[in-house]
């Protein structure tokens, strides 16, 4: 279902509207990043009661998971197998999920040093399935 916004001389098209302001279910609350699975999934961080919700463009909720790992999300982005990786600032930590939210593994500790994370609040996947972190609070990637 398309939408149209216009604003300030400005006008934008959306061709897919998903979701609703809310807490559990099929809404998002504070949706801070989006991620597509292969299948057309989307996986949706919120902020707000931190979780990952997976659904369709076609507003068809799926499930949603991570409510137990995270204090404050901030990314999340698919490998190419659809593995949800997930990052979580204050915790300093990765997690990584299979595409039907069970948890394969978390890792990443406190630090500024080589290999540690401070604030990671970007993910993303390079041609070769590299994991590419933006590490915020000691400005890094």
């Amino acid at each position: 279902m398309s939408l149209v916004t216009v604003g300030s001389g400005r006008c934008w098209q959306y061709s897919h509207n998903v979701g609703m302001r809310q807490t559990t279910g099929q809404g998002f609350s504070q949706p801070i990043g989006v991620a597509v699975g292969k299948d057309g999934a989307v996986f949706v961080a919120s902020r707000g009661n931190p979780r990952i919700t997976k659904a369709t463009l076609n507003h068809e909720y799926l499930t949603e998971f991570g409510q137990r790992e995270f204090t404050y999300l901030t990314a999340v982005a698919l490998d190419q197998d659809d593995n949800v990786y997930a990052s979580d600032e204050w915790l300093h930590r990765i997690f990584i999920f299979d595409s039907d939210g069970n948890l394969i593994e978390s890792w990443g500790e406190a630090g500024e040093e080589e290999g540690q994370l401070y604030g990671p609040s970007g993910l993303a996947f390079d041609s070769n399935n590299n994991l590419i972190v933006a590490n915020s609070r000691n400005s890094r990637i």
